[in-house]
């Protein structure tokens, strides 16, 4: 039988299942509790990397003492995220979209999130698609830039930093990479404007990315056991709930989970005040509350 293991990493589990392929049939659901804060201390919520890899692994390597697949395909909690060096050695954890420290002022100066709110809060949305929110790494790469001057830095969603110290094709699927806050809707590449905004702050420093795909192609590569497993670049849990709820542009989607959202996917989403423009899939949009 040829088998893919679905992998859904949440805010506190990870929720994981195998497709099996002939079938069509998802077998063997498990969910179990992942890494968790380690910074106990309000405002940081920042989760130790080796822990999220650790739980990845140790969800890979169960299922592969049963079954035999080939491919694993992610969607991911969205907005948190790690930085690396050039070379891609981890300078943070990961860092939770519920972490605060942009709050704090940086010495004598105002916090990096008054500097970001007072410089976008009229043209975040008309960048990004998405209301300006003092959770997305954005405001938090200024903030570490301010107090790391000079640095190059790679900024990875949680999927990208599980696949450091493997082989990686260093892509990102644009679901992931636009929830940084860094990504211009219309080009689906980093905002020239927020970057410049970022270097001027911190001379000397860049703000790098991998490559920002809109398909769902191989992310890296897995060693489990003898064999090599394919990764594909993941999506956004917010996506990946409208898609796999069987949603089209006749239908609305009402998420009422822990992230709760009124979604419609369009060709085009309409730009106003009230809905914020996500991507999709298949190089269509969501309007969102």
């Amino acid at each position: 039988m040829s088998y893919s293991l679905l992998l859904d990493f949440g805010a506190t589990r990870i929720k994981s299942a195998l497709y099996e392929h002939a079938s069509g049939q998802l077998q063997d659901v498990q969910s179990r509790p992942c890494t968790q804060n380690h910074r106990t201390q309000a405002p940081y919520f920042e989760i130790p990397l080796t822990g999220l890899t650790h739980d990845f692994h140790a969800v890979c390597e169960t299922y592969a003492t049963r079954y035999h697949y080939d491919q694993i395909f992610i969607c991911s909690q969205m907005h948190g995220f790690v930085l690396t060096d050039e070379n891609f050695s981890p300078l943070t954890d990961y860092i939770s979209w519920q972490d605060e420290r942009a709050l704090l002022p940086v010495g004598q100066a105002p916090s990096s999130w008054e500097l970001f709110h007072q410089a976008f809060a009229t043209s975040f949305q008309q960048i990004t698609g998405m209301r300006l929110r003092m959770g997305f790494p954005a405001v938090k790469v200024l903030d570490f830039l301010r107090k790391n001057p000079g640095k190059n830095v790679y900024v990875l969603s949680l999927p990208e930093a599980l696949l450091l110290g493997h082989k990686s094709y260093h892509n990102v699927h644009i679901t992931m990479a636009a929830g940084s806050g860094l990504i211009d809707f219309n080009t689906r590449q980093p905002s020239p404007v927020l970057l410049d905004f970022l270097a001027q702050h911190s001379p000397g420093s860049r703000v790098l990315f991998q490559d920002i795909v809109s398909d769902i192609v191989p992310a890296g590569e897995l060693t489990i056991g003898t064999r090599q497993v394919t990764v594909y670049t993941a999506i956004g849990d917010h996506q990946c709930a409208v898609w796999g709820a069987g949603n089209t542009e006749e239908t609305l989607s009402f998420n009422i989970g822990t992230g709760s959202q009124v979604s419609a996917i369009c060709a085009q989403a309409p730009t106003d005040n009230l809905t914020e423009r996500r991507h999709f899939l298949d190089n269509l949009e969501l309007q969102t509350i």
